[in-house]
């Protein structure tokens, strides 16, 4: 078990005598380091809980990624509104209780436009930040409709932080290590970014990882909250890996 960061220690304190309006003002005035440092970031995330669950009481603040929305509800039009259902339901199924949400803008987190050669533009869509509790402690969620790679370049390259976790279950949803000959234009990171992913700890397949040889396996059982079962591999991405 870690101790919260001192950020979320300081809304704790916020919620203990002020309204839930003045909260929402505060959170826009930490930094954006402080969310960032000790994150876990899940690309391709979909409406699964599974990191937020397994890394409880070790990781507080959760950067989730997701550029298609596949698991979005039917019938909702709103693809984002669909997704936030799904895993908001799924985190009150585990006990944690949603205290305050506010939109955050791309201005806020630095992420810039990406012209591809074609002439396509990608722009980052809805982000939402919200604030949870479970068993006394404060989590943070920060979910971003935005492609896996321009957001990792945008947040963490950007500002010099390497997450605490990274998690990627699904390797249909893409890793942060590609092939250069493969794009057409798109985003990419450098041999020195590559090398650097070494979070402290890996849930799931490790394919964007720098050097997996400075790994070793846990012998923890994880337990899977998406929408993908045995069929599409998530049983072998069931694992965690630990920096030595």
């Amino acid at each position: 078990m870690n101790n919260p960061p001192r950020w979320l220690n300081e809304i704790k304190y916020l919620l203990g005598g002020d309204p839930l309006n003045k909260l929402t003002s505060e959170l826009l005035k930490f930094n954006l380091k402080q969310i960032l440092d000790e994150s876990c970031f899940y690309l391709s995330a979909g409406a699964d809980i599974t990191p937020i669950v397994a890394f409880k009481k070790i990781i507080y603040s959760y950067i989730l990624c997701d550029l298609y929305l596949y698991d979005s509800i039917k019938g909702i039009e709103n693809k984002f509104n669909g997704i936030l259902v799904k895993l908001k339901d799924r985190l009150n199924n585990q006990g944690f209780t949603e205290i305050q949400k506010i939109y955050l803008d791309d201005e806020f987190l630095g992420i810039n436009e990406w012209r591809y050669r074609n002439g396509y533009i990608s722009k980052m869509g809805k982000c939402e930040m919200s604030i949870w509790e479970n068993e006394g402690n404060i989590y943070s969620i920060i979910y971003i409709n935005h492609d896996n790679i321009l957001t990792y370049k945008s947040l963490y390259v950007k500002n010099n932080i390497i997450p605490k976790g990274i998690c990627e279950i699904l390797s249909e949803g893409g890793s942060l290590i590609v092939e250069t000959s493969n794009l057409h234009g798109g985003p990419t990171l450098t041999l020195e970014e590559i090398n650097s992913i070494l979070p402290e700890y890996v849930l799931g397949h490790t394919y964007s990882i720098g050097d997996i040889k400075l790994y070793e396996k846990l012998p923890i059982n994880i337990e899977y909250f998406g929408d993908y079962g045995p069929q599409y591999g998530s049983n072998s991405a069931m694992q965690l890996h630990k920096r030595k």
